[in-house]
């Protein structure tokens, strides 16, 4: 029998955090979360500790001992150097939403200097489909992008691997390099093993990595770079500013800019984003990773970190 080791006595704020730390709604009273909670207990097949010193400790059915999972600790967390700008574009019909197996047809990539607040390089390459290979109406009419631009593109597979190599030409800039990877002896699998960072990938919300890069490779096939310790730009602006939450374009309306570029064009919502840092920079803010994810499904908010997640 698998059991979660939680804290049902504790404050609102503290049953919110576990549940955010569970991909669970944290909207409610406190009898609501508590009984949120107790649903979580009984449909989960692992056994999850919450630790007060920020360590999520988790025993699978089959394994023989726990396995001790770091959660990112935000305050200890290297400060950030570059940022990896992405905004994916991926197949889609109107009215399905999350129900359709999105997959990839525009694959962007800036890399930002934070002291520098410019553009080193960018990268950009279509996507051609595979499973629904001929693109939606909705789709062309939303991202601009024509069905020939994905007939000739590479598959995901050989995107990647162009992507791979545009990153390593600018190995030099990154502590620790990309391409190292921690393996884990015990459980042989890929994942962030606590090395700090002065790089990491920056995202609009965390739909890019969380939804549509899981579902094109599947989580378990995941490039161990893009685990662990990442920045979603619309919580860090949220959360520094503290204000509600809101899309990229009324993120720019914040100083009254204006997007520049086609909205929906993955390469130019990245760099609309990029411009986004630049101004919370000069009011101050320094940049955090604000979200993590591991190639176990094991992803949420980091706790605790500089600027808290605000609530509207």
């Amino acid at each position: 029998m698998t059991l979660y080791h939680m804290d049902l006595s504790a404050s609102v704020q503290g049953l919110r955090e576990q549940l955010e730390m569970l991909n669970l709604s944290t909207k409610g009273h406190k009898d609501v979360l508590r009984r949120r909670l107790r649903e979580a207990r009984k449909k989960s097949q692992k056994h999850v500790h919450f630790r007060t010193d920020g360590l999520v400790e988790v025993i699978d059915d089959n394994s023989p001992r726990a396995i001790r999972k770091h959660q990112p600790n935000g305050l200890d967390l290297k400060q950030l150097r570059y940022l990896l700008f992405m905004d994916f574009e991926a197949t889609c019909i109107e009215g399905h939403g999350r129900n359709f197996k999105h997959e990839i047809i525009e694959f962007p990539c800036l890399i930002y200097d934070i002291e520098q607040q410019v553009i080193i390089d960018e990268f950009k390459t279509h996507v051609r489909p595979l499973e629904n290979p001929i693109l939606s109406d909705f789709c062309i009419q939303l991202t601009n992008i024509q069905q020939s631009d994905v007939d000739q593109a590479p598959t995901f597979c050989e995107a990647l691997e162009l992507f791979e190599r545009f990153l390593d030409k600018h190995e030099s800039l990154f502590d620790p390099s990309i391409f190292s990877v921690p393996v884990s002896q015990r459980s042989r699998q890929r994942k962030w093993s606590g090395i700090e960072r002065n790089w990491a990938f920056a995202t609009d919300g965390r739909w890019d990595i969380e939804l549509f890069l899981i579902q094109q490779m599947g989580i378990e096939k995941l490039p161990y770079y893009f685990c662990g310790p990442y920045v979603d730009v619309r919580g860090l602006f949220s959360d520094f500013l503290r204000e509600k939450r809101c899309s990229l374009v009324n993120m720019l309306r914040k100083w009254d800019l204006k997007f520049e570029g086609t909205e929906h064009c993955g390469r130019d919502d990245a760099f609309n984003l990029s411009r986004i840092v630049s101004r919370l920079i000069q009011q101050g803010c320094i940049v955090e990773a604000n979200r993590w994810i591991q190639p176990d499904k094991t992803r949420g908010w980091i706790i605790p970190r500089r600027y808290p997640r605000y609530k509207e």
